[in-house]
C-alpha cells in the first residue's frame, strides 16, 4: 500500500461540478454534450469522477477510465460504455436501460437499485459488484459475464439470465441464498 501523500499524487479526483460545466458549455451547446466532452477529453487523466444526477443519455463513453466514480443517480440510458473501467464506481440508482457494457469492468462497483434493463452486459466483469435491487430485466448477460462474488439480493433477474452468466462462484442470489457451483 502507498503512503496517502503517494496516493494522492498518483490519483486524480476530477469533480465536474455545475461551475466547470459552464466553463466549458461558454454560454453555447448543451449541458449533456458539455459533460461527454470534459469526459472524453480527460478519461485518461483522472481515476474519479463525481457528478451525481448527470444526464449522459447516449453518450459515447467507450474505453473510458472511471475508476470510483461517484455517478449516484446518473442518467446513463443508451449511452455506449463498452470497455469502460468502471471498477469500485457508484452507480447506485444509475439509470443503465439499454447501455452497452460490453466488456465493461464494474468490480466492486455499487449498483444498488440501478436500472439495467436492456443493458448489454456481455463479457462483462461485475466480480463483487452489489446488485442489490437492481433492475435487469431483459438485460443481456451472454458471452461470459462474471457475477463472482456478486451480490443481486433482491435484483429483478431471471433465472435463464443467471444461466448465462460464466460464473456465478460465491454470488448472493436474488431470493438471498449463496451460490456454490
Amino acid at each position: 500500500m502507498f503512503p496517502q501523500e503517494q496516493r494522492e499524487d498518483m490519483y486524480h479526483v476530477y469533480d465536474l461540478d455545475q461551475e466547470h460545466i459552464q466553463q466549458s458549455v461558454n454560454g453555447e451547446g448543451d449541458k449533456r454534450t458539455a459533460i461527454e466532452s470534459v469526459i472524453a477529453e480527460n478519461c485518461q487523466r483522472f481515476d474519479s469522477l463525481i457528478q451525481r444526477g448527470a444526464d449522459l443519455r447516449g453518450a459515447d463513453l467507450r474505453g473510458a477510465d472511471l475508476r470510483e466514480s461517484e455517478m449516484t443517480g446518473a442518467d446513463l440510458t443508451r449511452a455506449d460504455l463498452t470497455r469502460a473501467n468502471l471498477a469500485e464506481a457508484n452507480l447506485t440508482g444509475a439509470n443503465l436501460t439499454g447501455a452497452i457494457l460490453c466488456e465493461a469492468d464494474l468490480t466492486r462497483a455499487i449498483l444498488t437499485g440501478a436500472h439495467l434493463a436492456g443493458a448489454l452486459l456481455r463479457d462483462a466483469t461485475l466480480i463483487g459488484a452489489n446488485l442489490t435491487g437492481a433492475i435487469l430485466r431483459e438485460a443481456d448477460l451472454q458471452d461470459g459475464s462474471d457475477l463472482t462474488g456478486a451480490n443481486l439480493s433482491q435484483a429483478h433477474v431471471s433465472h435463464e439470465q443467471l444461466g448465462q452468466a460464466r460464473s456465478l462462484k460465491g454470488a448472493i442470489l436474488p431470493d438471498g441464498s449463496k451460490h456454490y457451483p
